[in-house]
């Protein structure tokens, strides 16, 4: 099995194991009604959005850059959304649980705090040799619907300090918009 292909299982059992996720389903549709915008755009490259899950246990999407797969990447991103999610657990709570979980799998795991409130976390996380090695942004909050989880994953170990503080700055502009937030900001945007 590709190392890429493992990555995503294991983040996928991670999940399901955490929070009792079904991530077999398949199914293209909209945005929840509150959805964490991310500017990735900044980051100047053609990214394609797959679209994994949309229905009643939550929103998944992988986005990867054009000429990469989700199953032979180099960059990605993902956005997963849980509803009601945010009832049982901080933001803090998420990512306390899915780092446990990820190196419970033997996989060692570095982690680095970049901020900490208990509804809004942000984090790296990173696998610096084997297979699997890879480094990882994430932004975790939990809105009034549920709990946002916005990925970017790289597997350039050596990526630049400008490329590195680009990402961290995007994962931080993103803010918990509505579809009718969302829509009025693109029409702004033309």
């Amino acid at each position: 099995m590709k190392a890429n292909k493992l990555l995503t299982k294991l983040l996928a059992l991670t999940l399901l194991t955490i929070f009792g996720l079904n991530f077999n389903q398949r199914a293209i549709a909209g945005p929840p009604e509150e959805f964490l915008g991310v500017p990735f755009e900044r980051d100047g490259k053609g990214w394609t959005f797959n679209p994994v899950k949309n229905d009643a246990s939550g929103f998944w999407i992988e986005i990867v850059p054009e000429g990469q797969t989700v199953d032979d990447w180099k960059e990605m991103q993902t956005y997963q959304f849980t509803p009601g999610a945010q009832k049982t657990t901080t933001a803090q709570e998420f990512r306390d649980k899915f780092v446990e979980k990820v190196k419970s799998h033997g996989v060692p795991v570095e982690v680095t705090n970049l901020s900490d409130t208990k509804n809004d976390v942000m984090f790296e996380w990173r696998i610096l040799s084997g297979p699997l090695a890879q480094s990882e942004i994430d932004r975790i909050i939990a809105g009034n619907f549920g709990i946002h989880f916005y990925h970017y994953a790289t597997k350039n170990l050596k990526q630049s300090p400008a490329a590195h503080k680009k990402w961290i700055e995007i994962l931080k502009d993103g803010k918990l918009q509505s579809q009718a937030e969302m829509a009025a900001d693109e029409g702004k945007a033309k």
